[in-house]
């Protein structure tokens, strides 16, 4: 008698396509994934043939077979300071249209204490307006009180004078020597396909190895949505499109399993530079993707694109008076403004939501706890004409 095969016996892998559309093979290097409830659906839509003459139908034809893959990771980081990018962010951001820009890192010989306070820096290469970046190392109670170890969104840039100002308060307070300012690097949309030249977006092969069995889908791209309790682990549900492979028998791989503990949902959340205490803070992509039918292809199909996107979200803050927290008249007068989440504490495993343009798009009276709340739903917008930086994870 056959071996039952077993549900919880389930591996996830995902590898980026070199030629978007063409499956790749999946191994044990690239099934190094922590991830739950791990799922191939396969869609396909049986043509109908009738019968003529009488009731029932003639055989049906199994027509085109695509496929979802949807699956939730833990959002951690790759648990070293010096290379805090995880090898999942790595691959399947990308294959989300979320591109990666490197970090950089500069030295600080001066800062003014003002509000805002100036830094003068080595360079300001790759700083940049609405960049949130994080100082460490800097001496005197100006470093130790308000700077050292926080992120701070760049409000202003002086390329001739190498300096940057950020939106912190550092009156009163003293710079004596030292430290670095740090742009950490960052996955950010954009609306390029993978076909693009120079386009940074990727297809993926995904696959579900169940006890024995392989079933994948290739030339795909999807959406995520970050679900941010606080004080406990940020969770990210993926969902990708592609088209559906035969499954195969194929052993189940045993990866070597990444070892960081993820990090819980604090560290700092502000909105418009107000800190506000929620108990969830969810944000969804929004990704619109298709697969692009193609007669030359064996499938039908040749591989799916990013068609269309809108960043939305909620949050549950606590209300307050309306002098300090105008969350309707703000929703009513279409203000925007920045949304910063931090998750985790420790550089290495330190991950960053950014925002610039988060608009709210309505708000409802609730009650948590017998404290009263607003229950606000958002869009994020660009924040210039140009687009494509309505949302930004930030890895440290």
């Amino acid at each position: 008698m056959a071996a039952p095969l077993l549900g919880r016996k389930t591996v996830l892998g995902a590898k980026a396509e070199t030629t978007p559309g063409t499956a790749e093979s999946l191994t044990v290097a690239e099934a190094a994934f922590v991830a739950y409830d791990v799922a191939i659906s396969p869609t396909v839509d049986m043509l109908h043939r009738p019968r003529q003459g009488g009731f029932g139908e003639h055989a049906a034809v199994a027509g085109p077979a695509l496929g979802r893959a949807s699956f939730r990771l833990d959002l951690a980081g790759a648990g070293s300071s010096g290379s805090p990018v995880p090898g999942w962010a790595d691959t399947l951001l990308p294959g989300c249209g979320l591109v990666k820009t490197a970090a950089v890192t500069t030295n600080i010989s001066a800062a003014t204490a003002a509000n805002p306070c100036v830094l003068t820096v080595a360079s300001v290469s790759g700083i940049a307006v609405d960049d949130w970046v994080y100082i460490a190392g800097i001496s005197g109670n100006m470093g130790t009180d308000v700077l050292n170890g926080r992120f701070h969104r760049v409000t202003t840039v002086n390329t001739g004078g190498s300096k940057i100002t950020i939106d912190t308060n550092t009156t009163g307070k003293t710079y004596t020597s030292g430290g670095t300012v740090t742009r950490p690097a960052f996955f950010g949309p954009t609306t390029a396909p993978p076909e693009a030249a120079g386009s940074a977006a990727k297809t993926l092969t995904v696959g579900r190895w169940s006890d024995g069995r392989l079933a994948t889908i290739h030339g795909a791209m999807g959406t995520l949505r970050l679900t941010c309790p606080t004080g406990r682990i940020v969770g990210i549900e993926f969902t990708f499109n592609g088209i559906y492979d035969r499954p195969v028998d194929s052993a189940l791989v045993v990866p070597t399993w990444p070892t960081v503990v993820p990090p819980k949902f604090a560290g700092k959340l502000d909105l418009g530079g107000t800190a506000i205490k929620t108990a969830n803070l969810t944000i969804d992509l929004g990704n619109e993707v298709v697969v692009r039918e193609d007669a030359n292809a064996a499938a039908g199909y040749c591989s799916a694109v990013v068609a269309d996107r809108l960043v939305t979200g909620s949050m549950d803050p606590e209300a307050g008076l309306v002098a300090a927290l105008p969350q309707v008249a703000d929703w009513l007068d279409g203000t925007a403004d920045t949304l910063f989440a931090q998750v985790g504490t420790t550089p290495g495993n330190i991950a960053a939501i950014a925002a610039p343009a988060c608009q709210r798009t309505n708000v409802q009276d609730g009650e948590r706890n017998r404290l009263a709340i607003d229950q606000i739903d958002f869009q994020c917008n660009p924040s210039a004409d140009a687009g494509n930086d309505e949302l930004r994870i930030y890895f440290l």
